[in-house]
């Protein structure tokens, strides 16, 4: 049905440039200017803009925050507008994904788009079919740019030269920045050298790597990313393949891991191109490295499977930063607890944290409880899922219309076609006269094919997503009988799924002796430790003065200090009371009966509960997020990330945020572009710090330095900022927040350039 634009309408513009089309001058200013002066000519009303500078047109509408923004006000009630203006076709996006779904919603809502740069919008049969053309055109335009610049790569690969990255340690990058010249050589005075001094201290003096390592760290000499060897860097280096084999994978398909690494298609193939062996200058001869294997191997720890499984393994944050892992045979029952790894020196001499152990079960038992309670609990479980995936983003559009739009569309395209076909067949040069006339049919034919089969697929991941929410209840409902019972095993799978996550807020108590006499008296009467008070001793005061025999000095010093030791679970000669032997005081008091009489006249006055085991937990936090491997399988497009470009070269906050977290002052870090009048787009990071580290210069410049020696210089962090991260409420950062507030400019950013 057509809709008649009348003069009582209400328009919108969207402004949306990308990085690119900034560098060559058309930034949202110039694109405001032409949808203004569009919105004036059709004598509409003029009521909002939404404007998204430097993002991508592949990212869908709830990635880009001023369309975002634009699409949760016209789902309000009354409607605010009618109209969406946009400059051109591919401001609408780049993908069919990005360019449709919003598109079609919008229209569901009774809201069209109009796009300036051709004059049409989607009210009428024609202007639909100009935006499948806009559509299609801005798709082409993106893949072919993809094809030459992955291209280029792809073939510097394939002649052996240096297709990008760092170059393995051992080796530099010879002619670097010189097209069609850059190599991978031997770091002859550098890198080359040391390993062989490794493999001479090694092989022929019979050190440990992890000795050689404190021998380069005592004489001041830097790794490979710090300025120290961490322990396990250097056989990790002499392990390589590049040390091992003289090759290096580019577009290696066992590097993928998900967002980083190798992107590969459905069929496990790298996506943008071949996977290529470059060989390298090799570092060792074969003789050499047959005597390094074997050095390795004799110093190498034979691995023991251990039964013993711990289901919260590096995902516990202790007071100092660090995760604890899961380690056993613990003190003199061999129990299992967790472990600080931050109590692990990462090279000889380096500091260590002071935090205390947590036994295993204690702390299993309750966030297990958590996770049965979060799992027995439906609303809480779909609201997960809503934050993880974006429940409902994709859910307002009516797919089964827009199918049989589209089929209608490619049924009249094949009956245009057949027409064309028996009208050309009776001109003299017929077969010229048929190729020409269904061309340009069977192009658009091709075109409205593909649309239907996306949105085809489009439908079929928005009735998985609502299915989603019915297996979500249908596992809550399950968690109420079987959770319970699950196994260690189990028990990791699913908060592996969950992404559980335990931060520790306070100081971590000692755990009391589960052999000592005292406490266990306590506990297998399943009774409280009382608290001597005034009151309490004012009844037992008479049984003490009753009793014949010997007496102690202090009697109330006396009891007091059992009853800390049996709360405490305290050594007995840590008590504040050295008089006498209370060992054997307390053992007489028992043997005689005396204690139980005590303990019989406190038996109704409040006091303390002994944990199970006697275990006291810290307070902690737990938080998890809902993982769609739990019953739904999400396949996002390779440029759904918050990809950006700076000094024309894509940028993956991730691989950066990676590289931030590797340095220890780091606990959180979220990177996103910041404008730049020379590069256009820098990245900066937000940086939430670790415990015992301060936000300043120092802090700053430590970071800069960090990052100029584990990432590419194009890639390298340019701004920090110190603060704490916006975070939805499973935990995820809320990046769009950090966008918006970059755009808007902070004063408490550091510079690289300013600090040096």
């Amino acid at each position: 049905m057509t809709k008649t634009l009348t003069t009582a309408l209400r328009a919108v513009d969207y402004l949306r440039v990308s990085t690119e089309e900034q560098a060559r001058g058309y930034g949202i200013a110039y694109t405001g200017k032409r949808t203004t002066k569009y919105i004036e000519g059709k004598g509409w009303r003029h009521v909002d803009t939404y404007a998204d500078e430097g993002y991508s047109g592949s990212l869908e509408a709830h990635e880009r925050p001023g369309l975002n923004r634009l699409m949760e006000d016209a789902r309000r009630t009354p409607r605010p507008f009618d109209m969406v203006v946009v400059n051109e076709g591919r401001g609408i996006g780049r993908t069919g994904r990005a360019f449709w779904k919003w598109v079609w919603e919008l229209e569901d809502l009774g809201v069209y788009v109009a796009v300036v740069k051709k004059g049409y919008d989607n009210t009428t049969a024609a202007g639909r079919s100009q935006m499948r053309k806009d559509a299609d055109y801005a798709e082409e335009e993106r893949e072919l740019i993809r094809e030459r610049t992955q291209g280029g790569v792809q073939e510097k690969a394939e002649e052996g030269g240096h297709p990008g990255g760092v170059a393995p340690y051992g080796w530099r990058i010879e002619d670097k920045g010189k097209r069609g010249k850059s190599r991978i050589v031997l770091d002859e005075g550098g890198a080359t050298d040391l390993l062989r001094v490794a493999w001479k201290r090694i092989v022929e003096e019979g050190l440990a790597p992890h000795s050689v390592e404190d021998e380069f760290n005592r004489q001041g000499i830097s790794g490979p990313t710090k300025d120290y060897w961490p322990r396990g860097s250097l056989r990790h280096i002499l392990t390589g393949r590049a040390v091992q084999e003289a090759i290096r994978v580019h577009r290696d398909p066992a590097s993928n891991s998900g967002r980083r690494g190798t992107r590969l298609d459905s069929e496990g193939k790298p996506l943008y191109g071949e996977t290529v062996v470059i060989k390298l200058p090799p570092l060792f001869t074969e003789e050499e490295l047959r005597r390094l294997n074997t050095a390795l191997a004799r110093t190498a720890r034979t691995y023991t499977p251990d039964a013993a499984v711990h289901p919260l393994s590096s995902r516990v944050v202790g007071a100092c930063g660090k995760h604890y892992t899961g380690t056993s045979r613990i003190g003199r029952d061999g129990g299992r607890a967790y472990r600080c790894t931050g109590k692990a020196q990462g090279y000889a001499g380096a500091s260590r944290c002071d935090c205390a152990q947590i036994n295993a079960d204690a702390l299993e038992t309750k966030v297990w409880r958590e996770v049965c309670e979060l799992m027995a609990d439906p609303d809480r479980l779909i609201a997960m899922v809503d934050d993880w995936v974006g429940l409902g983003q994709a859910g307002r559009v009516d797919y089964a219309r827009r199918i049989t739009e589209l089929e209608k569309q490619v049924a009249a395209h094949d009956a245009a076609i057949s027409a064309a076909v028996v009208v050309a067949a009776k001109q003299t040069d017929a077969r010229a006269a048929i190729e020409q006339a269904v061309l340009t049919l069977t192009k658009e034919r091709e075109q409205a094919t593909q649309l239907l089969e996306e949105t085809k697929r489009w439908q079929e991941e928005s009735e998985q997503a609502i299915q989603r929410g019915h297996d979500l209840q249908d596992l809550a409902r399950m968690a109420r009988h079987r959770l319970d019972t699950m196994g260690p095993v189990q028990q990791a799978q699913v908060m592996d799924l969950l992404d559980i996550r335990v931060t520790i807020l306070g100081e971590i108590p000692r755990k009391t002796r589960c052999d000592d006499g005292i406490s266990a008296w306590f506990r297998e009467r399943e009774r409280c430790v009382p608290t001597l008070t005034d009151e309490a001793w004012t009844r037992v005061e008479p049984i003490f003065a009753a009793r014949k025999g010997r007496r102690q000095k202090d009697s109330r010093g006396t009891l007091d200090a059992m009853l800390r030791k049996a709360s405490t679970g305290c050594a007995w000669n840590d008590l504040p009371f050295p008089r006498g032997s209370l060992p054997s005081v307390w053992k007489r008091w028992l043997a005689t009966g005396f204690w139980k009489q005590l303990m019989d006249a406190l038996a109704d006055l409040p006091g303390e509960v002994l944990p199970e085991g006697g275990v006291v937990l810290p307070p902690l936090e737990v938080h998890g997020r809902i993982d769609p491997r739990l019953s739904f399988f999400l396949d996002p497009s390779p440029d759904s990330g918050a990809m950006f470009k700076a000094s024309d070269y894509k940028i993956s906050p991730f691989e950066l945020e990676s590289a931030l977290l590797e340095h220890e002052a780091v606990a959180e870090a979220a990177v996103v572009p910041a404008p730049d009048p020379l590069r256009l787009a820098v990245p900066k990071a937000y940086v939430a710090l670790a415990a015992g580290w301060e936000p300043g210069p120092e802090t700053a410049r430590a970071l800069f330095a960090h990052s100029r020696a584990v990432l590419s210089p194009y890639k390298r962090i340019r701004r920090i900022e110190f603060a704490e991260l916006p975070k939805t409420v499973s935990g995820k950062i809320r990046r769009v927040e950090l966008r918006e507030l970059t755009a808007a400019g902070s004063g408490a950013e550091y510079d690289e350039a300013d600090l040096g």
